[in-house]
């Protein structure tokens, strides 16, 4: 295989390019230069030679890293035909396992409703029981066994229905769930200003199509010297 060349600075002509404009840059662009009448015309010239110069260098090193940009867009759209088969049956897997997985919540919630039912029913026969003895016994500490019950069960009820682990298992080999935090857009009018990004592209367009105005941009025009 061939080897290839990757430090064009070892290319004698591209040296001794460099080392001429930048020579010359650094005549013209010393603190005490100032262009005048007699100098304008040499200052152009070097402009434009230090303007091919770059275009030539580029050129060289595209002939070093061009094939290399092939040979990654090329791995790149391999590497695509094999993996987005994968990933179209991993995301369809996956929302399988959700389905699967949403199923075993909704089993564990009613289990747990049953649960807490249970526990109500229960807490209701006992007060029923220590009412009806304390009607026997005419017993005021009864009757207050019978209300401390009752505050139980009140409190039952109104507790949250907690999951309970049950034999539907929501974690097994190779797969786990995680909470990802998701967001999308409701209202942009409410949305803080710090969150919003200006479009360049899109003003960078406009600007250049002529728009003279946009509310809350300042537009102008800059004067730069441009080589032919």
């Amino acid at each position: 295989m061939k080897a290839i060349k990757m430090n064009i600075n070892d290319d004698l002509v591209v040296i001794e390019k460099r080392e001429m404009y930048l020579q010359s840059l650094g005549e013209f662009t010393a603190d005490d230069f100032v262009v005048t009448k007699e100098s304008i015309e040499p200052v152009s010239d070097t402009l434009k030679a230090i303007k091919m110069a770059r275009t030539d260098i580029v050129a060289r090193r595209k002939l070093i890293t061009q094939p290399l940009d092939d040979a990654k867009k090329a791995a790149m759209s391999q590497e695509h035909t094999l993996v987005d088969p994968m990933v179209a049956m991993e995301n369809k897997l996956k929302q399988k396992v959700n389905v699967y997985l949403a199923e075993v919540r909704r089993f564990q919630e009613e289990e747990a409703r049953k649960l807490k039912e249970a526990e109500i029913a229960r807490l209701e026969a006992e007060q029923k029981e220590i009412e009806e003895q304390a009607v026997l016994n005419d017993s005021d500490l009864a009757m207050e066994d019978a209300i401390a019950v009752e505050e139980q069960i009140e409190a039952v009820r109104e507790a949250p229905i907690i999951k309970m682990k049950t034999s539907h298992s929501t974690s097994f080999s190779g797969v786990h769930t995680r909470k990802k935090p998701m967001w999308k857009l409701d209202d942009i009018t409410k949305v803080p200003k710090e969150y919003l990004i200006v479009n360049k592209k899109v003003i960078n367009g406009m600007v250049r199509a002529g728009m003279k105005e946009i509310p809350g941009i300042k537009i102008w025009e800059e004067t730069t010297v441009v080589s032919k």
